[in-house]
């Protein structure tokens, strides 16, 4: 073993620069490979392929399309640490643009995903703010706080089924005459002409014969709110939404849909008690085909026919 180690030494005393070269050959192959790893994500970072070219927006029904493009433009421009382009499909964090546009606009939902190399899809449901108020005379913009916005137009006369009967009548003189008599008015709302005229909004028929409107505020903003609740968790089912009746009580109110079927429910209170039991009941023990009502309002004791 001594003799080959001083075979070693002697051969190194021989050649000095041997050990020197083979460092810089480590030196070379750890250039080459920072150079390709640098070349390789300056390609990835800052070649025009891999840059958002593309901003694809669905969902829009009210909100500006060219302004939220504009708004995500502005986003993927911004370079993180003044040097890093965020307009890179590699660098790009779709979780700041929804943070962001989400704190921008009256965005109920919104998801955004990259598509390689340069595209990014962006699919909005927009918050609704704007209430349609009919209370049996006209229609009304009201706001989420329950004041009146603009008076839109009147009910119309072929928006009422009258019943009507014949009374005969005898005058003071004992001449006797026959009249039409109003037995019951039922409003009759046209609600897909509405939502063409005025657009797909909840709407609120205001059916109390005492209402007060105090300085354009027609309904108080828990009442305003619950509808806008209702609408929204019943647009996420397939249950057709029609429109809500307040009858009585501010508090209470009568849930429609096109299937025919209504809902008594509160408007102010349990909103997600009251839901979930609807949909446990018509998945498990109601059929939707055969209901004509049912009454959410008193807990664990729901009724049905």
């Amino acid at each position: 073993m001594r003799n080959k180690r001083d075979l070693a030494q002697r051969r190194q005393q021989a050649n000095p620069y041997k050990l020197e070269t083979k460092n810089w050959k480590n030196i070379i192959y750890v250039g080459i490979i920072v150079l390709c790893t640098t070349g390789t994500l300056w390609l990835c970072f800052y070649h025009p392929f891999f840059q958002i070219k593309h901003i694809d927006i669905s969902g829009t029904e009210r909100l500006n399309k060219e302004e939220i493009h504009t708004a995500v433009e502005g986003i993927i421009d911004y370079n993180i640490l003044f040097l890093f382009p965020q307009k890179s499909y590699f660098l790009l964090d779709v979780d700041d643009v929804r943070d962001i546009l989400l704190e921008r606009l009256p965005i109920d939902h919104i998801r955004v995903v990259k598509e390689f190399p340069g595209t990014i899809h962006i699919e909005i449901s927009e918050k609704i703010s704007t209430i349609i108020y009919d209370d049996g005379a006209q229609y009304s913009y009201i706001d989420m706080s329950g004041y009146l916005v603009e008076s839109i137009r009147k009910v119309g006369d072929d928006e009422w089924l009258i019943e009507k009967e014949m009374v005969t009548s005898t005058s003071e003189t004992g001449e006797e005459f026959r009249e039409e008599r109003i037995l019951s008015k039922t409003h009759i709302i046209p609600t897909k002409q509405i939502i063409t005229e005025m657009g797909e909004y909840p709407i609120i028929y205001d059916a109390r014969t005492d209402k007060k409107i105090d300085n354009t505020k027609v309904l108080p903003e828990e009442i305003t709110q619950g509808t806008m609740e209702w609408y929204s968790r019943i647009g996420q089912t397939d249950i057709p939404f029609h429109y809500i009746e307040i009858q009585t009580q501010l508090g209470e109110g009568r849930l429609y849909t096109k299937e025919g079927w209504y809902a008594d429910i509160f408007l102010d209170k349990d909103i997600d008690g009251q839901f979930n039991t609807l949909l446990f009941l018509l998945d498990e023990k109601i059929d939707r085909t055969q209901l004509n009502y049912i009454d959410l309002r008193f807990g664990d004791r729901v009724f049905w026919q």
